[in-house]
């Protein structure tokens, strides 16, 4: 069974979550007269249908909408003046990190998504978060939060508690300890999988792992979201796997921030979409996700040390790069990954804990 963990709002922002929050795929008008306990008054209604802009108003009683537009009233506890406002339904955030902020004291509101019409997040993304489902959603449940929560169950993250950062197959016995995780995070009410291919130790998982552990979702009638394995040069290979997995393990695709990203992937992404078209024409359930601009934001290390010298974690990596012969090849990947990057004048710092003089500037500033 697949859950959301839901608000338990204040009172100073009960109004903000309920007016963007509110769905109106069920229209129509009230017979006689309404009784509400909020009602959102002379707003422009955007009901999300394709139909017109209208103004009116909409009545809220018992955490249901009970009318939308012009209708008789009887009474309401709360009236709130939407008069120059828009009163639309909330919008779902598919593609958050919020994991560990939402059920932190000091930004559970989440008023960053709330004031931006945002009502439910959904977390896990990218391979990453919580594996234990119950716990997570119970810690939302018995604190609050400012959105409703719809969790991923994050395969990297699955993968890093059975065989730790190890870049190796995995064996029979462990992918069905992963499929036994991924089978309580369902049962618990996870909508469905996440993998992130770029990054450790997600990325030492071969598409048949990954099949292995999504026919385990399918079952439960969830979802593959995925941080397919190259949006570079390598974006249609990417694509293809994710569309395969779909297809082998019977269950729908989404890609996550559909992008092509460096110079030599520019254009690329016009022929990824037509592979997505021509899945979807066959048959197969699959969407993607995508920002309006030309930025991203990951690790440096994900970014530009290649996958091979993060095996085993940062402390080995250290170790490889004061090795003569393993440090040469790390750096010289690291210098190849920044012109595909556009160079280091196209990197931003925007956090690091030891140096918090870095943030803001780009990597040839540091660098100079």
């Amino acid at each position: 069974m697949r859950g959301i963990a839901g608000p338990r709002f204040r009172t100073g922002i009960v109004v903000l979550a309920l007016a963007s929050g509110i769905c109106f795929a069920a229209r129509g008008w009230a017979r006689g007269p309404v009784e509400a306990v909020l009602l959102l008054k002379g707003g422009q209604i955007v009901d999300g249908t394709g139909d017109p802009i209208r103004s009116g108003d909409v009545a809220i009683r018992d955490d249901r909408i009970v009318a939308v537009g012009q209708f008789r009233l009887k009474r309401a506890d709360w009236v709130l003046d939407c008069r120059g406002l828009v009163i639309a339904p909330g919008f779902i955030d598919l593609h958050t990190h919020c994991d560990g902020p939402i059920v932190r004291a000091g930004t559970r509101a989440n008023v960053n998504y709330v004031t931006q019409g945002c009502t439910t997040v959904v977390t896990g993304n990218c391979g990453g978060g919580p594996i234990d489902v119950k716990k997570f959603y119970e810690q939302i449940e018995a604190h609050g939060a400012g959105t409703n929560v719809a969790h991923l169950i994050p395969q990297g993250t699955v993968r890093g508690h059975t065989i730790g950062s190890k870049q190796r197959a995995a064996t029979e016995a462990e992918i069905e300890k992963m499929q036994e995780l991924v089978k309580q995070g369902m049962q618990a009410g996870a909508w469905g999988m996440s993998s992130g291919l770029i990054y450790v130790p997600s990325s030492y998982a071969d598409t048949d792992e990954l099949v292995a552990l999504a026919r385990v979702v399918a079952v439960h009638g969830g979802i593959y979201a995925s941080h397919i394995r190259n949006e570079g040069a390598k974006l249609l290979e990417a694509v293809r796997e994710a569309l395969e997995i779909g297809r082998r393990a019977g269950l729908p695709v989404h890609i996550s921030h559909f992008k092509s990203s460096g110079r030599d992937a520019w254009g690329l992404v016009r022929k990824a979409a037509d592979q997505i078209e021509e899945a979807r024409r066959r048959g197969q359930r699959v969407t993607a996700d995508q920002y309006p601009y030309i930025a991203s934001s990951t690790s440096l290390a994900a970014m530009v040390v290649p996958t091979w010298a993060r095996a085993g974690g940062h402390s080995q990596l250290v170790k490889r790069l004061d090795d003569p012969e393993s440090g040469r090849r790390i750096r010289k990947a690291i210098a190849a990954n920044l012109e595909k990057r556009n160079g280091g004048e196209s990197l931003m710092v925007a956090r690091c804990k030891g140096h918090p003089d870095w943030v803001g500037k780009r990597l040839t500033e540091i660098a100079s």
